[in-house]
């Protein structure tokens, strides 16, 4: 029996009594998000409630997911209390058992040693991103904008069957936080966190399927080599110091918003060599360089030029037609 149809969740005080409060997962500016786990079963939820003055954005969430048929990669809801204490409304959701990607990235870091990624965690995060913003953008009715994606926004599960104690390498990856997806027809401009966005020409104008597609490129970047998908502080501050006016602080460019908004996008290729990576990328950290053939997915999903970038439709497409990623060889036909 479903969540949304068990008598006994539809009531916040009846919940409370069933399951126990275990501890805070995350916390943001809209809301926090906790761990509880069910007294009989040791089930383990996850329930997201509002700050003080937040609870409309969550009440939206709860709109926008009401509407988006349940997906495999994209986060469901399981069911919703408008009465909570002390804020509500609260919205229930399976517990991502390695939370967000910035989670998941420093546990496999602990297990697996080094500053990298495995190659085939790259693929399956490309894939379960392209189906899931297929389903976003092609396979509900009107095309939705999800806006805002970035590693705080993608969920990391254990992978059907799981039953071992290690960090998987081939988790599932669940688009999360639609409190901001619109259709296509009411989408206004650029709404999302700037170091994850579009190149700035299409912030300026009415935010369209392409913006996310790049949004996944942006994160594919910052997963792979462990940086932000942004010119560098120390280049930005360069730049502006040569162009004359005002130059901002480290701490502006990490919380000023009209600062963070001012710096580049920048790409930065994920099959570079090591000594590439530290003597032209500036990296402090090198990571082993990935694939030429992941680089080529990658170089179309985050290309500045929108007539280049690849749209989620073909993309997801030719993942499927792979039989689940885009291309057999070495390490990845196990993925398959």
């Amino acid at each position: 029996m479903s969540a949304l149809t068990n008598p006994q969740w539809k009531d916040a005080q009846i919940f409370r009594s069933t399951f126990t409060f275990k501890g805070e997962v995350a916390a943001g500016v809209d809301g926090t998000v906790s761990h509880w786990k069910k007294r009989t079963t040791g089930h383990s939820v996850a329930v997201k409630t509002a700050n003080s003055g937040r609870s409309t954005i969550l009440q939206k969430e709860i709109a926008v997911l009401k509407k988006v048929p349940p997906y495999e990669h994209i986060v469901s809801l399981l069911t919703h209390f408008q009465e909570w204490q002390p804020v509500g409304p609260a919205l229930v959701f399976e517990l991502a058992e390695y939370g967000d990607m910035i989670s998941y990235r420093k546990a496999l870091r602990m297990q697996e040693g080094g500053d990298g990624v495995p190659e085939m965690t790259l693929w399956k995060f490309l894939r379960d991103m392209s189906l899931g913003l297929d389903w976003l953008h092609n396979r509900i009715g009107e095309p939705h904008v999800h806006g805002d994606l970035k590693p705080d926004n993608v969920l990391v599960f254990s992978p059907p069957g799981w039953q071992s104690q290690d960090v998987p390498l081939l988790p599932t990856f669940r688009i999360c936080d639609v409190s901001r997806l619109l259709p296509l027809s009411e989408n206004g401009t650029f709404r999302g966190t700037y170091e994850f966005g579009p190149p700035f020409a299409e912030r300026r104008v009415k935010q369209t399927p392409c913006g996310d597609v790049y949004s996944i490129g942006a994160s594919m970047q910052w997963f792979a080599l462990g940086i932000l998908p942004v010119m560098s502080n120390a280049e930005f501050i360069k730049m502006k110091k040569l162009e004359g006016g005002a130059i901002p602080s480290l701490h502006d460019l990490k919380h000023n918003e009209a600062w963070r908004a001012e710096l580049p996008p920048e790409y930065r290729p994920l099959d570079a060599s090591i000594d590439f990576q530290k003597h032209n990328m500036k990296l402090e950290r090198p990571v082993p360089p990935c694939s030429h053939e992941l680089n080529k997915w990658y170089d179309k999903i985050i290309d500045v030029k929108l007539e280049k970038r690849i749209s989620s439709r073909l993309l997801a497409k030719k993942v499927r037609s792979a039989g689940g990623y885009p291309y057999r060889d070495g390490d990845s036909e196990a993925l398959l």
